[in-house]
């Protein structure tokens, strides 16, 4: 084989290879897009606005951290309130 041929059957090889690689990504791509209607049509179903999901997160957030310091302090006081009877 000459040294064009050769080069002809890498290049096409080259090609074979490229095209196997962006029906791949393009695979991956469609799985992604469906999953992402999934999930924004699950915030829906949950009244949740799929734009406005990081104020949300956010609040959440701000809601359990409070709730956390809540329980802390009722622990805190229970444990003060305790005291004096576990260390008998």
């Amino acid at each position: 084989m000459t040294d064009l041929g050769k080069k002809y059957e890498k290049e096409r090889k080259r090609r074979n290879e490229l095209e196997s690689h962006r029906q791949r990504l393009q695979g991956k791509r469609e799985a992604a897009a469906l999953a992402l209607d999934k999930a924004r049509q699950e915030c829906l179903d949950k009244k949740i606005d799929p734009d406005k999901i990081d104020v949300i997160i956010a609040q959440l957030e701000e809601k359990f951290e409070k709730h956390v310091a809540e329980i802390t302090a009722e622990n805190d006081a229970m444990e003060q309130a305790l005291k004096p009877f576990l260390n008998r």
